[in-house]
């Protein structure tokens, strides 16, 4: 196992004790589909999400953790948009890795991805391009 993978599986067995611990703190809501960040402003106040053939909307503190987007192929996706040197590679990532997480975050129009390997958005501080931050700050690697 990759140290990655351990980190991820430490935070998510410190949720899942959390929510069973104290279940108004934390939910955890599996097949939930997040469709929309709520904001005031420029500020996140919650998710709309769809889960069991219904929309509900949630407030509180927003966290993003979304995939990658290493099988967005598609026409004007985020490879093509930001790695369009990996679009003739293979991926060994699943069908399900196309960076809708990422798509509904940069729709917000706040954020830029700096993060490289597809994985995470946040603020560019330097006012750069996200593919020029992303070339002048990491190796050339899958965005997965």
């Amino acid at each position: 196992m990759f140290p990655g993978m351990v980190i991820t599986y430490a935070l998510m067995e410190a949720l899942e004790q959390i929510a069973e611990d104290t279940p108004d703190r934390a939910t955890i809501l599996k097949k939930a589909r997040v469709t929309k960040v709520l904001r005031e402003g420029d500020k996140a106040i919650g998710v709309e999400y769809e889960h069991e053939g219904k929309s509900y909307k949630e407030y509180g503190p927003v966290v993003l953790a979304t995939g990658g987007y290493a099988a967005d192929f598609a026409k004007g996706g985020l490879l093509e948009k930001y790695r369009p040197d990996l679009l003739d590679l293979s991926t060994t990532n699943g069908d399900h890795c196309t960076g809708d997480g990422q798509k509904m975050v940069f729709s917000l129009r706040t954020t830029r991805l700096t993060s490289g390997y597809g994985s995470g958005w946040k603020r560019n501080r330097h006012g750069q391009s996200p593919s020029a931050s992303y070339r002048s700050r990491r190796p050339q690697r899958s965005p997965c």
